[in-house]
């Protein structure tokens, strides 16, 4: 995860799950990685409770995105926006 340091950039925040070769997002008890439950699950573990506040608020503005970057066996990022 990142935030942008441009203050009026958009998005304020990205949220990236990386993935090697043919792997593909996974499932677990909260349910698929990227997914609106997965996420708010980590938030506070990963960034503490200020700054997942302050992404929860972006969320709800539409200024976070979920990204699903996969690396190829060259090497080679493709990014792919996940809803």
């Amino acid at each position: 995860m990142w935030k942008n340091r441009d203050p009026n950039g958009d998005p304020q925040y990205v949220i990236t799950e990386t993935k090697y070769g043919t792997s593909d997002l996974g499932t677990n008890a909260d349910g698929q990685q990227l997914s609106p439950k997965w996420v708010d699950k980590r938030l506070n573990d990963e960034v503490g409770k200020s700054t997942a506040n302050d992404i929860r608020d972006a969320q709800e503005s539409g200024t976070v995105q979920k990204w699903l970057l996969n690396v190829d066996q060259s090497g080679t990022v493709t990014k792919s926006v996940v809803p």
